[in-house]
């Protein structure tokens, strides 16, 4: 039996199931227990469509029950506040598990107060309709159907009433229908995949309830199995045949015609909308080319790649046209994008209970002349740092693409944040450098069409300048003039990255990895050897929809560990710039808002016992101070997780943990460095001689790592584009009062910070 005939055969019921990149999409039945009726298009050797993809088509379970038409558009009038659901003709299913799939006209309750998810309108008791329906036939339910919605007014008065808010009561009837069980499955007509193998992708036995969500997801395997091999007019036709109800149960046979169609090649790819964007880069992005088995995956790859830049809303299967000419077995594709603007002016900084501030102001532009090449700027002002920078990077559209760039950049930097408690104005340390970078860029995937692909290798050069001035030692009385530390760095870096998110700020799902490898030496250019490892990753998971917005509340984790070595031979220090052979400014110092929250920058380090002794001619040392200070880590290990959920139009929520730790794996060696001094009056020969060595004792006092836990609020502030972040930090291990002598501020059980931008 055809699924387009349209006649009625006993208890016979016929679906034609269409694939999503075919003529059409999947039809809408309407049946009861003795009849269906089903439609499909006819096609004609040129037919043109909207497609969706294999995913973007409404479940088969979905399809199955009845739910009430589409409404007109509601008149003006009062608004309807549900304050009770009930469920009429119910057997099965309790009343509770159905109010629960009722996201937009639920029972009033505060939440859904604040998110307006108790109002009551045609047009949104149609999406929960839906939803319910899926329920149902989720659980072998297959014919149910939802009839249409009655209002009953808790007070009689306010039927009279035209405007403002009245309470209802919402009644819905529903008719479950028998339950279905299977009887046999039979697949029929297949060539490319035996009716064996077909049989196989569905999860279900005879006397196993049907679940339309299984078959459905079945169906889809299958299209996506047809789509990469070309055969895009795949059209499955489902056959049910029921059985007399026995105790409220049928048992149903299901028969599947599979009618492959032609096998068909890609004819043209063509782009509209794209105004700036040339047609030749976005060609190298889409990977499948004219002439190709039409390989509808690798199509959606594409639109995956085209997303990933940035520079249109949106891409989805929707938003694509594809023709067919079946004489010449070829289907043409149109994509039509929306361009965003590429320009880009973002504000951003943190300030917070620790007395630390800053201010930026970065531009970027992700297409400059149309040929996807990038230039950025970055301005920062705060009391800890300082920093000018420029980029600029191009695409060369070689045999595999290449995207070369180019960035120079100066900064000063408080880059340790630890004071003593008496002495609360001036940082340790100030780093100042200058350098430039250049690297190039290319996808790990083979061909011409890797532009955009999720995997790239990349290689760079740094040439940097830095110089540290060590502020401590110059608070030592009638000493001045002490010698600086020039360190020139020269690096080669090998890093490997995969990037699937679905955007870059706040991503719904995808994950980002990036390892690599800086080694800087004397052979490249610098004064100083040194090696250093890391990896980061972070992946993100779109869970339950969200209550306020329609976009899904997300879980997401960010993993990143590195570490640092000295080789060859050791840099000549005269000050306290260069801690086991690796730069102080180059080890590691965690914290702050896009580490640890809770914690101020550069706040959790690893310390060490700093003595200083001034030689004045020929007179033995004299010790003139003892500290415990910060000098770095070698190692750093860093774990975040969230959980976002949106709420209003420009406000977000966050629940957060963060556990933060920098240490030193392979020790610390006690070491001395001598500077020339110049003393108030003048005496020849004097020095200042440091020592740095491991704590003893006091090092069990604190612990290698912190841990942050509370809430963010999220405001994206208008115009300026600027995420402003209100942080509630419990710090459960926070160092309230740190040892003696120790140049930490103390710490805070709880925090409250304003910072901007993400910590994911």
């Amino acid at each position: 039996m055809s699924g387009s005939d349209g006649k009625k055969r006993g208890r016979t019921l016929s679906l034609s199931v269409f694939s999503v990149i075919s003529v059409c999409s999947v039809i809408s039945l309407h049946f009861d227990s003795t009849s269906a009726v089903s439609a499909a298009p006819t096609q004609n050797n040129q037919a043109q469509t909207t497609a969706q993809g294999p995913q973007g088509q409404p479940p088969a379970g979905g399809q199955q029950g009845q739910a009430p038409a589409p409404p007109p558009k509601d008149k003006q009038g009062p608004t309807l506040i549900v304050e009770e659901v009930i469920f009429e003709g119910v057997k099965v299913f309790s009343s509770e598990e159905l109010k629960r799939q009722m996201r937009l006209v639920g029972e009033a309750g505060l939440l859904r107060r604040i998110g307006q998810r108790n109002v009551y309108t045609r047009e949104r008791f149609q999406e929960d309709a839906v939803r319910l329906l899926k329920y149902m036939t989720d659980r072998g339910y297959l014919r149910a159907s939802i009839g249409e919605p009655k209002i009953r007014f808790v007070n009689i008065a306010d039927a009279a009433k035209t405007t403002g808010d009245v309470p209802i009561r919402l009644i819905i009837p529903i008719s479950e229908g028998p339950l279905h069980k299977l009887g046999k499955l039979t697949v029929l007509d297949g060539t490319v995949m035996s009716p064996d193998q077909a049989r196989a992708q569905f999860p279900i036995k005879e006397g196993d309830v049907i679940n339309a969500g299984l078959m459905d997801e079945a169906l889809n395997r299958l299209r996506n199995y047809y789509g990469r091999l070309g055969y895009l007019q795949f059209a499955p036709t489902i056959d049910f045949k029921f059985s007399p109800e026995v105790n409220n149960e049928s048992v149903t046979d299901i028969t599947i015609t599979l009618n492959e169609g032609k096998k068909l090649t890609l004819g043209r790819l063509e782009f509209s909308g794209n105004r700036r964007t040339l047609d030749l880069f976005l060609r190298r992005i889409v990977p499948l080319n004219e002439g190709d088995v039409f390989d509808y995956g690798r199509l959606e790859e594409g639109l995956e790649r085209l997303n990933r830049t940035g520079l249109f809303n949106p891409i989805t299967p929707a938003d694509l046209v594809i023709t067919y000419d079946l004489a010449r077995a070829t289907a043409n594709v149109e994509i039509r994008v929306i361009e965003r603007d590429v320009q880009r002016i973002d504000f951003s900084g943190g300030a917070g209970t620790y007395g630390a501030f800053n201010l930026g102001v970065d531009y970027s532009n992700i297409n400059l002349t149309g040929r996807i090449d990038s230039f950025a700027a970055q301005t920062r002002l705060g009391n800890l740092e300082q920093v000018v920078s420029g980029r600029y990077g191009v695409t060369l559209l070689t045999a595999r693409p290449v995207t070369l760039s180019f960035s120079g950049s100066f900064q000063r930097f408080v880059f340790v944040d630890a004071r003593t408690q008496q002495d609360n104005q001036r940082p340790l340390y100030i780093q100042t450098s200058g350098g430039l970078i250049a690297g190039a860029t290319i996808p790990v995937a083979r061909g011409r069409n890797s532009l955009a692909a999720p995997t790239r290798a990349s290689l760079f050069y740094s040439l940097n300048f830095n110089s540290l001035e060590d502020l401590l030692a110059e608070r030592a009385i009638n000493v001045s003039n002490i010698e600086r530390s020039n360190i020139r760095l020269a690096s080669l870096t090998p890093a490997l990255t995969r990037d699937t998110l679905l955007r870059d700020f706040d991503p719904l799902r995808g994950m980002r990895l990036t390892a690599g490898l800086e080694v800087a030496g004397r052979a490249i250019g610098g004064n100083i050897n040194t090696i250093r490892p890391w990896v980061d990753f972070r992946q993100f998971f779109p869970l339950n929809q969200g209550l306020f917005r329609d976009e899904p509340n997300v879980f997401g984790y960010r993993l990143r560990a590195a570490s640092i070595a000295a080789y060859g031979r050791p840099f000549d220090a005269r000050t306290l710039s260069v801690i086991n052979g690796v730069p102080i400014f180059n080890r590691f110092f965690v914290g702050g808002v896009a580490e640890v929250r809770g914690y101020p920058i550069n706040s959790i380090a690893p310390l060490a016992r700093v003595d200083r002794f001034l030689v004045i001619g020929n007179n033995p040392p004299l010790l003139f101070s003892t500290d415990v200070q910060p000098v770095g880590g070698d190692t750093e290990l860093i774990a975040n997780a969230e959980y976002r959920a949106p709420l209003l139009r420009r406000l977000s929520g966050a629940a957060f943990f963060d556990i933060g730790s920098a240490f030193n794996a392979r020790g610390l060696p006690v070491q001395r460095f001598t500077s020339p001094v110049q003393l108030t009056p003048p005496v020849p020969n004097s020095f200042l001689v440091t020592q740095v060595g491991p704590l003893g004792g006091v090092a069990d006092q604190i612990p290698s790592y912190r841990i942050s836990l509370g809430v963010e609020l999220r405001i994206m502030v208008p115009i300026a584009n600027l995420p402003l972040r209100l942080i509630f930090a419990y710090n459960p291990n926070a160092q309230t009062r740190p040892a003696p002598l120790t140049l930490l501020a103390p710490e805070k059980k709880f925090a409250f910070v304003i910072g901007f931008g993400r910590t994911l």
